[in-house]
């Protein structure tokens, strides 16, 4: 019989859930915010239920693995994320004049509904 080891697969630097280019820390984030695997499941018809179920088995075996990075991989991010808008930051600052400006529209709308 298989164990979650078959289900979780390092490639290229990052866990993915089996041969799929589902990531691992997609799955384990859905299911921190309180969705069943049976939901991520359905978020993700890439993977099976079962894939689903040993993926989050497989972060509570190595939970501080996975979490040192999930850190470090977040970590990544941010600094990328911070060099990309320092490069353009107009860009920035006009995409989240417009972002809030929708978001204000549509917080009117639900009010007048």
């Amino acid at each position: 019989m298989a164990d979650s080891e078959t289900y979780v697969r390092q490639r290229e630097g990052d866990w993915y859930v089996a041969d799929t280019g589902v990531p691992v820390y997609a799955i384990i984030a859905m299911w921190q915010q309180g969705y069943s695997p049976e939901e991520i499941q359905i978020s993700f018809p890439a993977i099976s239920q079962i894939e689903a179920y040993e993926t989050i088995l497989y972060y509570l075996k190595h939970r501080r693995e996975m979490d040192a990075y999930f850190r470090a991989s977040d970590a990544r991010f941010q600094q990328l994320k911070a060099e990309t808008e320092a490069r353009n930051p107009e860009f920035y600052a006009e995409m989240r004049a417009r972002i809030a400006a929708f978001r204000a529209v549509e917080q009117q709308r639900s009010a007048a509904s």
